[in-house]
């Protein structure tokens, strides 16, 4: 699976999986619940580090929508959504700001 490639300690090269955001962006807005854990798992291993990795995890568009998924009615979606979130927060303050104003208060 896709997140699969972004997870592991040491992490692997920001650089190597970077192009995978723009289809992550994507993936979590499928219906189907495996696609959209597996989406945002990838999601949470690549902001899960420094701020350029967080500020390209942002730039993908991907923070209502994981905002969005805290809602959703499985906790497989639910944490690493959460996680993702959590992850955005421990940026800069204006990283910080972009969970803020995209409604995760």
């Amino acid at each position: 699976t896709l997140s699969n490639f972004c997870r592991g300690k040491p992490s692997p090269d920001f650089e190597l999986v970077r192009p995978a955001l723009a289809t992550l962006a994507q993936l979590i807005y499928s219906d189907d619940t495996e696609v959209l854990t597996d989406a945002c798992w990838a999601l949470s291993y690549l902001s899960d580090g420094n701020n350029d990795n967080i500020q390209a995890v942002i730039e993908a568009g991907v923070p209502a929508r994981c905002i969005e998924l805290l809602l959703h009615d499985e906790a497989t979606v639910k944490t690493p959504a959460l996680r993702t979130v959590g992850n955005i927060v421990t940026g800069d303050d204006c990283q910080t700001q972009v969970i803020v104003s995209n409604g995760a208060l």
